[in-house]
């Protein structure tokens, strides 16, 4: 009980696989009339009160009756001759009991050789589709559970250090670059894009000349554009092309040009 939370969190198991177990566990336990306990060191638990009832030991001061649990997935107590197919069936949905009661029947009169996991095609979906899994075609109760619990000591699907992808059978996992190798290949990624970038700058400057001399516009030294050899302000043309500039301010119409020559009067 105490690597219930280890399995949850490192080995990714869900209530399926717990509830699984647990089915499997007192299946198994039924037909020989045994009980189950789940302990923990570091909690208080019944299994002194477990060991003296199985044993026939009674305490002449204190009576402490045994109290079923199997809500409490760290806290199991099942006691002798108080389980049954039904109540195991309760506990989830779709688990074969009579498959796992049959199939192990058939291992107790013949185990299986050491390595051998029978020929039961695995889904890997933990005890919900158990119902599919039955000893009736020659597979004890071990290869059932085994091909629906993986080893949890190999590095097997449920291991956060052996993750594979169950349907091409490779590794997902994702190997990261040295930091020095990644910020090398970053540098010359950036000064590819840095010639790049002033080549294609170069060639918009080159464009634009070839356009201004095509429309009969040059440059002087001072800055100013000549149209046919009459100087003309960049900004007049530009004023020409677009008209009067006009914006709304608190509700009255606002001539830009307007204002702004009146404010050189003024200065």
């Amino acid at each position: 009980a105490d690597k219930i939370e280890t399995l949850e969190k490192e080995r990714a198991w869900k209530e399926e696989e717990f509830d699984f177990v647990l089915q499997f566990l007192r299946t198994v336990l039924l037909k020989h009339g045994a009980s189950l306990i789940y302990t923990t060191p570091s909690v208080p638990s019944q299994l002194q009160t477990l060991v003296h009832s199985s044993l026939g030991i009674q305490s002449l001061l204190k009576k402490q009756p045994l109290k079923h649990n199997v809500i409490d997935r760290d806290k199991v107590l099942v006691p002798p001759n108080w389980d049954s197919w039904g109540k195991i069936r309760v506990l989830r949905e779709g688990f074969d009991v009579e498959g796992v009661n049959e199939g192990w029947s058939i291992d107790i009169r013949s185990p299986l050789p050491v390595g051998q996991t029978g020929s039961i095609e695995s889904n890997g979906t933990g005890g919900g589709s158990s119902s599919n899994l039955s000893a009736k075609d020659g597979n004890g109760a071990l290869a059932i559970f085994e091909d629906t619990i993986r080893d949890v000591r190999s590095g097997d699907i449920l291991s956060t250090g052996g993750l594979l992808n169950r349907q091409e059978g490779q590794p997902i996992e994702v190997e990261s670059l040295d930091t020095q190798d990644f910020l090398s290949a970053q540098v010359e990624l950036l000064e590819r894009l840095n010639v790049d970038e002033e080549h294609g700058q170069g060639s918009k400057e080159r464009g634009r000349g070839a356009q201004s001399r095509s429309m009969g516009y040059r440059k002087d030294s001072d800055g100013r554009t000549r149209d046919g050899g009459v100087q003309v302000e960049e900004g007049g043309r530009v004023s020409e092309h677009i008209g009067p500039v006009q914006f709304n301010m608190g509700g009255i119409q606002v001539d830009a040009d307007d204002m702004l020559k009146r404010l050189k009067v003024r200065q």
